[in-house]
């Protein structure tokens, strides 16, 4: 059985040629053989003349009366890479309840609230160019005022707001106080 994994492109499908009474016969004696012993056909495929083999696996179509198979290329050996990676260590420690309490309430703390609802804040873009469009059509000849200091400041207003509350800053301090950064100078073991 072909693994979904290894076909590695787009799937082709080969029809032989119109009015090519040999070519429909070979392709239908393949596809109902395939069918019959419940194999695909592992082929090297050359499209034209100066283009690279292909390994492929050649599958019948699942319509009966279709006489045609299905190329799905497979990659060469130098194309599958097996990755190394260092095994789970099993015994990680498992977070305390206090950590585990001070993550929940830094979560539950760190809410934005309504003022940051989708409908509350302004997309600067969108608002610069209806801005723009509202001084064209009252004045064609309008300068365009592209500041947006007052849309900026009440951003940059919400951004201060919500790192000043008090319960998320308390929040953040009890979670660094559980979660210490030690720094790893050390390399991961990867076993064979």
């Amino acid at each position: 059985h072909l693994k979904r994994d290894h076909f590695a492109d787009k799937c082709v499908k080969l029809v032989p040629f119109p009015g090519d009474q040999v070519s429909e016969a070979g392709l239908s004696v393949l596809k109902q053989a395939l069918i019959n012993q419940d194999k695909v056909g592992v082929v090297r495929f050359v499209k034209r003349a100066n283009d690279a083999p292909q390994l492929g696996a050649l599958l019948p179509t699942s319509d009966v009366k279709e006489n045609a198979l299905m190329f799905m290329r497979l990659p060469f050996a130098e194309d599958l890479r097996e990755f190394e990676f260092a095994e789970f260590d099993a015994k990680c420690p498992a977070p305390t309840q206090q950590q585990l309490d001070a993550a929940e309430n830094l979560v539950l703390n760190s809410t934005l609230g309504d003022d940051w609802a989708p409908e509350a804040v302004k997309n600067p873009a969108l608002q610069r160019l209806h801005n723009a469009l509202q001084a064209r059509a009252a004045d064609p000849d309008a300068d365009l005022d592209l500041d947006n200091s007052e849309l900026n400041s009440a951003l940059k207003h919400r951004v201060e707001s919500a790192l000043q509350r008090p319960k998320t800053i308390e929040a953040l301090e009890a979670f660094k106080a559980e979660f210490s950064l030690v720094k790893n100078t050390g390399k991961a073991v990867v076993k064979k």
